[in-house]
């Protein structure tokens, strides 16, 4: 049969023998009963009758359903617009409840057939009445995504969101797609579409392009917007053309001043500092060095050549604040470039006040935002940050040194001493606890639990309070665990 496609199953109809059978089972147990299938829909004396008769078919479609592949009831399930995921008894169980939904709305219609023509006729003015009314949720989806739309869907694997074109509203809050990547067909609920942000990106702008080559990236001017995703982009370096795919295209967000003080790259690949002179043309800059050693004062040279001066995280503050650029997105949180050597992590954890489940719901690469510094660790150049003003401490800062009252020093512990101590920041090999010494402590996921840990975050979060006892000092360097047993 036909690959699974890495987003989703395409269509394709459903085995008509498959269908045929199961009417074939339908009809053969109404026949047993002494009924015919076309009285199916009446009731009175033979309410008894009708029941069993639905016991049958049910029967007959739970055995039909379970013998199908695990692929072919997705299928089935797409052809649907219902939720492909789960495992094969949730298939069949969606499946069941949804035809079951639909004998409901058949016997509902069947029903309606039967009032006088005269209440008929009354029941077809209140329809016209009623017809234009639908749910808000369908309303707002209908509103919000037409057919042949370009959107962006949640892509559960990853929780990332990729182009997608909406293929057609079922006006329940379901659609159908085609994921733009690899053209594979699948279905969507409209809480996991969001508009597309760069569908507006127009002829003349300039933007960043992944290059298809070498998978790096590069300034360049678009020169069409071809629709359906994909933009024709010229690349400044080579002045090259190349089509490329939405989710490979990002606004350039970097702008200098005349005047302004930058470090600017040189022929040997090395930044040295620079001042701008001005803009010569969209995306270059004319630049002079401060010590052109011979060379010429002047050159000009691509944006992408051009920086803000770095400087060193020893230089900030607790609670500065700084403007940055969202450099990536992972599942725990975001790495910002503040303008520092070492780009700076907010925790999923410092994002909002709420609960944040996946960041890309409130940040996307390239982003510019506003941040706070919430935790410095010098020694191990690590930069944590927050976007909630006031919200500082713990956030990626790893165990670095903060300005806090030592209660506990380091040189007074000893292995297996029992303290108390609140989790700082969490990372995938363990949990960092401040439990008032010099710096904070490492509890190695390891000794989170007796068990098996997975995910560190399923035993703890940041600002819980936790018991630890001592199981390794190494100069400043502080080893905890949860579990007595294992120090």
């Amino acid at each position: 049969g036909e690959a699974v496609r890495p987003r989703g199953a395409k269509w394709r109809p459903c085995r008509a023998g498959k269908v045929f059978a199961l009417a074939a089972v339908a009809g053969t147990s109404m026949a047993f009963l002494g009924m015919s299938p076309m009285r199916q829909g009446y009731r009175g004396h033979f309410a008894g009758r009708a029941e069993a008769v639905e016991r049958l078919q049910n029967l007959a479609r739970a055995a039909e359903y379970s013998s199908l592949k695990v692929a072919e009831l997705k299928e089935m399930l797409a052809e649907r617009g219902l939720k492909v995921s789960g495992r094969k008894a949730e298939l069949i169980q969606r499946l069941e409840e949804d035809d079951e939904a639909e004998e409901e709305e058949e016997e509902e219609l069947e029903e309606e057939e039967e009032p006088e023509e005269e209440e008929e006729a009354e029941e077809e003015e209140e329809a016209e009445v009623e017809k234009p009314k639908k749910s808000s949720k369908s309303a707002s989806s209908e509103s919000d995504f037409k057919a042949g739309q370009l959107a962006l869907a949640k892509y559960h694997e990853d929780e990332r969101f990729y182009t997608v074109i909406i293929k057609k509203d079922h006006g329940d809050g379901s659609f159908n797609i085609l994921w733009l990547e690899d053209e594979a067909q699948d279905t969507a609920r409209l809480e996991d579409l969001r508009q597309h942000s760069k569908a507006s990106i127009k002829k003349g702008d300039l933007v960043v392009a992944k290059c298809a080559e070498d998978g790096r990236r590069y300034t360049g001017i678009v020169q069409e917007n071809l629709g359906k995703g994909y933009l024709t982009v010229q690349y400044l370096e080579d002045e090259t053309e190349e089509e490329v795919m939405l989710d490979n295209v990002w606004k350039q967000q970097k702008k200098f001043k005349d005047g302004q003080k930058v470090e600017a790259k040189f022929e040997d690949g090395e930044y040295y500092p620079a001042t701008v002179k001005k803009n010569v043309s969209p995306g270059k800059y004319l630049v002079e060095w401060e010590d052109p050693d011979g060379s010429d004062p002047e050159t000009e040279l691509l944006v992408d050549f051009i920086q803000v001066p770095r400087v060193g995280i020893d230089t900030l503050k607790l609670g500065q604040k700084m403007a940055g650029t969202v450099k990536r997105v992972l599942n725990f949180g975001a790495f910002v470039d503040v303008g520092c050597y070492t780009d700076g992590l907010v925790h999923v954890s410092k994002m909002a006040n709420e609960r944040v489940d996946n960041p890309e719901d409130y940040v996307s690469e390239d982003d510019e935002i506003t941040v706070w510094v919430s935790s410095i660790d010098p020694e191990n150049q690590r930069l944590g940050l927050t976007m909630i003003e006031g919200k500082v401490g713990g956030g990626g800062g790893g165990g670095g040194r903060r300005n806090r009252e030592v209660t506990h020093p380091v040189a007074d512990m000893e292995v297996g001493d029992e303290l108390d101590g609140v989790v700082e920041s969490i990372r995938d090999f363990g949990a960092f606890v401040d439990v008032g010494s010099e710096r904070s402590g490492l509890v190695h996921i390891s000794r989170l639990s007796e068990g098996y840990v997975d995910n560190v975050h399923d035993y703890v979060e940041e600002g819980q309070e936790v018991k630890v006892w001592v199981s390794n000092i190494d100069g400043d360097r502080i080893g905890l665990s949860m579990v007595k047993s294992r120090i």
